[in-house]
């Protein structure tokens, strides 16, 4: 086991430092690889290898997507001697990393997952005294707040002591999406822990509404030695070979702005409309599949249009249930609150407010609506009648149990759907407010990370980092090279383009030039 400490000796964290010893320093072999197109055997490139990953002080890896980088980190972990704290930016890449963890039999004790923000909002909000922190719930731009408190925070002894009693050493996963601010506690943390960093350029997509992230060619090499960046595909190998191999190349192409041909390519393109593209595409395969497109919108209105059958998939932030709780919260009527759980199902089933819309207005105006008014929903409108006349939680409850009862309508806003069901049955007559504790409910998401569904509408933002057996990407809603790159990576199995033109055309990124 490994543990390595800034003055480049192995330590345990039961015994301290052992003075005297010298760090092993791991190399790994070039490995041959059979290519399946060519069918010669060429060496790759030297790869980082857990051991060598483990024993360093500060070091950074170049990891394209689905070249083995959560396994690496995996491993390299399980070699170390203590506590490792890992680090990563959504819930979502916090859940594969503890996946992987466990596929890789790591025993829990060994390692610590959190986001960048859920780490610095724990020790802010643990001192805040010495962070100054006093918003413990942000949502949206609060958050620049909170990277600011912990910053404050990591002046203090304290928090160097903390984490040299708690961990061994920290890696940073996807740190191509660090904002400034998060890369500057990382480097806090770097002067207390051995730290090591994994990330791609190329899937750096959260540069964008004038939120300033890292610039790797800048901040990176300076801080932190460089290790071999990896190379080798696994995601496809063995299932799909030739997918594999053109993802390593338009990688590059894409990076340069050349055109990406898709009509020699091993993945499949549609040209066709993409609703019932997307119908017939999924009838043909089994395993998860994930829709990709751009906006939130948008990617609403296709789950919706595909009754249901795909669930869109929710920001982290989950505002639409943040906004829903406080309109309530603002609110103490209960006509009004009929009116408002009336319009939040609107947005999460299909078909409901074609039936329903009229009767907005009923409550709108503070009336009820008679029963020859009601027809079929019969059992919804009692509910938001009685919600209407007893403003409760409880009763906000029976409205939400009377829709999932509903005939002839589809859900697909599961997740968001649930997770205001979640936020209902965790309020207690303690709790001061509603969006509090919807706040509380998507931390737990955080915290725990969330369990996906096997046929899912969604965006780069939100899948980045994950896996899909089979990935369906809306190419002409996609505009830049480092969008599409992120997309095309994402299913092991297939790749389908749905494209009006086969040949596609974008801007170069040209963040691999230098690297």
């Amino acid at each position: 086991m490994l543990h390595t400490r800034r003055n480049g000796t192995k330590t345990s964290l039961s015994r301290g430092i052992l003075e005297g010893q010298s760090l092993k320093i791991w190399r790994c072999l070039k490995l041959p690889i059979l290519h399946k197109r060519s069918g010669s055997c060429e060496n790759l490139p030297m790869e980082t290898s857990a051991e060598m990953l483990a024993s360093e002080d500060r070091a950074f890896v170049i990891a394209p997507a689905g070249c083995g980088k959560t396994e690496l980190i995996a491993h390299a972990v399980n070699l170390t001697e203590g506590r490792s704290l890992v680090l990563t930016h959504t819930h979502s890449g916090v859940n594969a990393l503890r996946n992987r963890m466990r596929r890789q039999g790591v025993p829990r004790h060994k390692y610590q997952i959190d986001t960048i923000a859920g780490f610095a909002l724990k020790y802010a909000r643990s001192f805040p005294y010495l962070s100054g922190l006093i918003n413990t719930s942000p949502v949206k731009g609060e958050w620049n707040q909170v990277y600011r408190d912990a910053i404050s925070l990591s002046r203090h002894r304290i928090f160097d002591t903390i984490l040299r009693n708690s961990y061994t050493d920290v890696y940073v996963d996807e740190y191509q999406d660090c904002r400034t601010d998060q890369h500057d506690i990382v480097m806090r943390i770097a002067n207390i822990l051995p730290c090591k960093i994994l990330g791609d350029p190329m899937q750096g997509i959260f540069d964008f509404a004038g939120q300033k992230t890292v610039d790797w060619e800048r901040d990176i090499p300076t801080n932190f030695k460089r290790l071999p960046a990896l190379s080798i595909p696994h995601r496809w190998k063995d299932v799909n070979d030739d997918l594999g191999q053109w993802i390593t190349e338009i990688r590059i192409r894409l990076d340069r702005g050349e055109a990406v041909d898709l009509r020699e390519s091993p993945c499949e393109w549609i040209s066709s409309d993409p609703q019932n593209a997307i119908l017939e595409s999924a009838s043909r395969k089994n395993g998860s599949i994930v829709v990709i497109g751009k906006w939130p919108k948008e990617c609403h209105n296709l789950a919706s249009l595909l009754h249901g059958i795909f669930s869109s998939m929710e920001e982290l932030e989950c505002n639409d249930l943040m906004n829903f709780a406080k309109n309530l919260d603002s609110n103490d009527s209960g006509y009004r609150w009929a009116s408002l759980m009336l319009r939040f199902a609107f947005s999460c089933f299909t078909n409901l407010q074609t039936r329903m819309k009229e009767f907005i207005a009923y409550y709108d105006s503070g009336n009820i609506p008679s029963n020859n008014e009601v027809g079929v929903d019969q059992d919804v409108i009692e509910a938001l009648n009685q919600l209407a006349e007893s403003p409760a939680v409880d009763t906000l409850i029976a409205v939400a149990h009377a829709f999932d009862h509903t005939p002839d309508v589809h859900l697909y806003r599961r997740e968001l759907w649930s997770e205001m069901k979640a936020t209902l049955s965790s309020y207690q007559d303690e709790d001061t407010n509603l969006k509090d504790v919807a706040w509380r409910v998507r931390d737990r998401a955080r915290i725990r990370g969330r369990r996906l569904e096997n046929r899912i509408v969604s965006r780069t933002l939100l899948v980045k980092g994950l896996e899909f057996d089979h990935a369906i990407v809306d190419a002409d809603k996609l505009t830049t090279p480092k969008e599409m790159y992120v997309a095309m990576t994402r299913g092991r199995l297939s790749l389908t383009v749905l494209a009006e033109d086969p040949i596609l055309r974008m801007p170069a990124a040209n963040v691999l030039a230098n690297l």
